[in-house]
């Protein structure tokens, strides 16, 4: 085997070889975040109803990073976010907004988390 047929046979093995071990895009990025839905909290402490169209906002701790997710016809919503601390509301018309703070939300990544937003309608005052 001469020096150049050498040569581009070790070039082609070592391409080979790195196509077959080379890590998948998938394994290289494992998604975190938080996945979940919006619940009515009636009045009576029970877990009512999903809501849509709950507007959900993550905040990271030092500000550096947010994202927004709207809940869909059955109340889920997905949010891809990297690992960190977030604060967290959410905000649908003729509900109580929702506030995490002063806590956080925790990604510790890889995978998304469960959680779930319970909403309230406002305190109308007591009929009785």
């Amino acid at each position: 085997m001469s020096g150049k047929t050498g040569a581009l046979l070790s070039i082609l093995i070592t391409s080979l070889l790195g196509i077959l071990i080379a890590p998948s895009a998938e394994a290289l990025f494992q998604p975190s975040g938080f996945q979940g839905r919006a619940f009515e909290r009636l009045a009576d402490g029970t877990i009512g109803s999903t809501l849509d169209g709950v507007k959900i906002s993550w905040v990271s701790e030092d500000g550096t990073f947010s994202a927004v997710a709207v809940t869909d016809a059955s109340g889920s919503y997905q949010v891809s976010l990297p690992p960190d601390r977030y604060v967290v509301t959410a905000k649908k018309q003729g509900f109580e907004d929702y506030s995490s703070a002063p806590g956080f939300w925790v990604v510790v990544g890889p995978g998304f988390q469960t959680g779930n937003i319970f909403l309230s309608r406002p305190d109308r005052g007591n009929p009785f």
